[in-house]
């Protein structure tokens, strides 16, 4: 332990010098600190990125969704109309065919 000395009377006792191999391990941590950041940084700009993305193929999804489901829900009411109108003629034949039936 260089620098460093131990008196049972006063504890320990540490050299208060800076040396060249401070400043090197400092500015390495700070290089290493902005590094970091600015790779944090970059990763949040994409995730953002990427859930804006997202976010506009699923608007679009549900628009999509909306005017599919009115279209069939247009073909529906007129399937429901023609089916309707046949109901209507065949209850009509049916008609014709119980009163024959019924003068015979």
């Amino acid at each position: 332990m260089s620098g460093q000395t131990f008196n049972a009377n006063q504890g320990w006792k540490v050299e208060r010098s800076i040396t060249v191999g401070h400043i090197v391990a400092a500015c390495a941590f700070i290089a290493a600190g902005f590094t970091a950041y600015s790779t944090t940084s970059n990763d949040i700009q994409r995730n953002a990125q990427s859930i804006a993305h997202m976010e506009q193929r699923l608007n679009d999804q549900a628009e999509y969704a909306k005017a599919v489901r009115s279209e069939f829900q247009g073909e529906i009411a007129l399937l429901r109309r023609d089916f309707n109108s046949e109901i209507k003629v065949v209850n009509a034949k049916l008609d014709r065919l119980i009163e024959r039936e019924l003068k015979r």
